[in-house]
């Protein structure tokens, strides 16, 4: 028997219309504070007989739900499957997988429970699903986080992003320095290395990663 969570980030941009939907829906819905709440939350649940989570948010909250996934052993793991409703910045992946941004439609195609598997990427400890890269981004990130948790307004959480660039480039970034990839030497520094392609890259740089 499928039993069914919906996991939602609370910082997420329609966060209240994604509450406010699963609520009428009658669904038992989490809102963890943090990573090791919701790590809590999951293995309870998981003993409890729930199986299917439902991803509210964007890149970010499904890869924090990815880590805490990957520390359960495997039985629980093979139990477990995700859906997820796009409501966060970018969502690579739900525009990679063709989820619609719409929340009605994408939770209706997780109702149809038409599983797929997708590859993951660990670097050092930490797993994610889409993109991943060292230096700029990661700082801006790491500085948008600190600053935009309470402010609602979209226009304003777009104004961090760029503030946080200016601040960083201008004041105080340094960049990445790069020492090797795929054993060739380069030990230059860089604004920064991204790419979709990091899972097949050996690389050694010194840096923040997102």
């Amino acid at each position: 028997m499928n039993k069914e969570i919906v996991i939602i980030n609370k910082y997420a941009n329609h966060a209240d219309k994604v509450i406010d939907f699963f609520s009428k829906e009658n669904k038992l819905v989490l809102i963890p504070k943090n990573e090791s709440e919701l790590m809590k939350k999951v293995k309870e649940k998981a003993e409890e007989g729930y199986n299917s989570f439902i991803i509210c948010g964007g890149d970010g909250t499904v890869n924090n739900f990815l880590n805490v996934y990957m520390k359960f052993n495997e039985k629980i793991r093979k139990k477990l499957q995700i859906g997820i409703i796009p409501c966060g910045r970018a969502n690579d992946l739900a525009r990679k997988l063709e989820i619609p941004f719409i929340i009605e439609k994408a939770y209706d195609i997780t109702k149809k429970k038409r599983i797929k598997k997708i590859d993951i990427i660990q670097v050092n400890s930490k797993y994610f699903i889409t993109g991943g890269g060292f230096g700029l981004p990661a700082e801006v990130i790491q500085d948008v986080n600190k600053h935009s948790k309470n402010i609602s307004n979209r226009l304003f959480k777009d104004l961090v992003y760029y503030i946080s660039v200016l601040k960083i480039v201008f004041l105080n970034y340094s960049g990445v320095n790069i020492k090797n990839i795929d054993e060739k030497i380069i030990n230059q520094k860089f604004m920064f290395l991204a790419s979709d392609l990091l899972p097949a890259l050996k690389c050694r740089a010194s840096g923040k990663m997102a």
